[in-house]
């Protein structure tokens, strides 16, 4: 949920609450166990590599920060492997999370970014620049590298047992060629 100050003043604020609730099927049909909520966190993107390892996009703070998280699947705690990488960096930006792919070992993300230069530079007025990326990390979001793919309009597909990556570059007179990438 998002709010403001009620003076008016000061940035917007996020309350997080994310809601639990164990599913179990018996003789056909489904039971719901108890209700568990655990405020502070909010879970943008799961996914899974399909050798136990379950990673999100998860914000446990109230600035609407996210991180790239392991999720302990016997306790249901969160493990932060890494930031979220920028399209700017090392400039100052804000970025945000919109995607996330997991291979048996490899992650890949899609993240849009928006940095504001210094008002010095642009005397006459507010000034900025946005841009989104494609990035992948082969040591599970402690560092990233930039993929050739036109943001998430490029990605096509994602095969996570093979961690490949299928993309479309548009050409002449709209043909698309599809190509894939090892990562």
């Amino acid at each position: 949920f998002w709010a403001s100050n009620p003076d008016g003043k000061g940035d917007n604020l996020a309350f997080s609450v994310t809601t639990r609730v164990e599913l179990s099927r018996a003789a056909g049909a489904w039971q719901v166990g108890a209700v568990q909520r655990e405020e502070g966190l909010y879970i943008n993107d799961l996914a899974n590599n399909g050798d136990g390892r379950v990673l999100g996009l998860i914000d446990q703070g109230p600035h609407g920060h996210a991180v790239v998280a392991e999720m302990n699947t016997t306790t249901l705690a969160w493990q932060p492997l890494g930031e979220v990488p920028s399209v700017f960096s090392p400039l100052a930006s804000s970025t945000q999370a919109q995607q996330l792919w997991v291979g048996r070992n490899s992650l890949m993300i899609n993240t849009y970014s928006e940095h504001r230069p210094p008002r010095w530079l642009y005397w006459w007025g507010d000034a900025n620049i946005s841009a989104g990326a494609v990035f992948y990390s082969k040591d599970w979001g402690q560092s990233w590298k930039r993929l050739a793919v036109d943001g998430y309009r490029g990605v096509i597909g994602f095969d996570g047992a093979g961690d490949r990556v299928f993309w479309a570059k548009e050409s002449h007179l709209y043909d698309v060629g599809i190509q894939a990438y090892g990562l």
